[in-house]
């Protein structure tokens, strides 16, 4: 399998900024999800709603819409269709202003992480709300998911917003643990992932894919930057143990964000000493 055979997926633009929790919704996006279906404008080609959204950060596109998919045809509740809390939270990182970025009128938007021009890869991108921050932000970006579902989602909300990234957004299937299609990707810059933990069983192959990148970018002497936001659910100690093997196993140093820096309704800890969803910041460790 070559390159140019997973470009046969196309390439994709999109914009979807979606709500989170009812409770944490307003504070992220700037204004709440729609109570029900019917304040929604229906989708015709799946009849799933559109919600109309808000992202914050963003000036010029205030109110956004975009297709998600509540349910699989089976009736089932759709995994891969449904946005997820940790997605919302680190676009909103992503997108994040700062005055010590200069703007020189090159690009509309910057941020904190500086992420114009670099290289970006999303890993488990879901209805892709991460990618389409980083392309909005002025990357490269390349949405991946092994859900067909995810694919198409993303590649439907492309049609409306592809004119609000500086490069087209490439979406392609990939899943985790094959280091040989791997090796067709472009080697990133920063790696990001939201809401990937759940299932012990795929936790090893996505820490390999997580690696496998890593060594392709240190191999051609990138700074590679991992980010990667997390949901606490019910097993944190298990997640907490999870997240540090990525330093002995990958050889990463593992910093979690301040929550200062994340929207003020994810900014308070629990009894636990968490955060209701934290973003954590890898990078290679420095060879002494």
């Amino acid at each position: 399998m070559t390159f140019v055979s997973i470009m046969g997926w196309a390439a994709a633009w999109l914009l979807i900024l979606s709500p989170v929790s009812q409770a944490a919704a307003y504070q992220v996006f700037g204004v709440p999800p729609a109570p029900s279906d019917e304040d929604s404008t229906l989708d015709s080609t799946n009849s799933d709603p559109l919600h109309h959204v808000r992202f914050r950060h963003f000036r010029d596109l205030p109110v956004l819409d975009f297709y998600q998919k509540k349910r699989e045809t089976d009736g089932s509740v759709s995994m891969a269709g449904t946005p997820w809390e940790a997605s919302g939270v680190l676009a909103d990182y992503l997108t994040r202003s700062s005055s010590s970025n200069k703007d020189d009128g090159s690009h509309p938007y910057h941020n904190l992480l500086q992420l114009e021009d670099k290289v970006v890869l999303e890993l488990g991108a879901g209805i892709g709300i991460c990618s389409v921050a980083a392309a909005l932000m002025g990357a490269q970006v390349t949405a991946t998911d092994a859900s067909s579902t995810s694919l198409r989602l993303i590649r439907q909300n492309a049609q409306k917003y592809q004119q609000g990234f500086k490069y087209p957004m490439d979406v392609f299937p990939l899943l985790w643990g094959d280091l040989e299609t791997i090796q067709l990707f472009p080697v990133p810059d920063i790696i990001i992932a939201s809401d990937v933990i759940y299932h012990r069983s795929s936790g090893e192959s996505l820490r390999s894919t997580i690696d496998a990148f890593c060594r392709q970018a240190t191999a051609e002497g990138k700074d590679v930057e991992v980010l990667l936001a997390h949901t606490w659910r019910i097993h944190p100690q298990q997640d907490e143990d999870y997240l540090k093997s990525y330093e002995t196993i990958c050889n990463l140093d593992v910093i979690e964000v301040s929550g200062s820096l994340l929207p003020v309704e994810y900014q308070k800890r629990g009894s636990d000493g968490r955060l209701p969803v934290s973003i954590f910041h890898m990078t290679p460790k420095r060879q002494s």
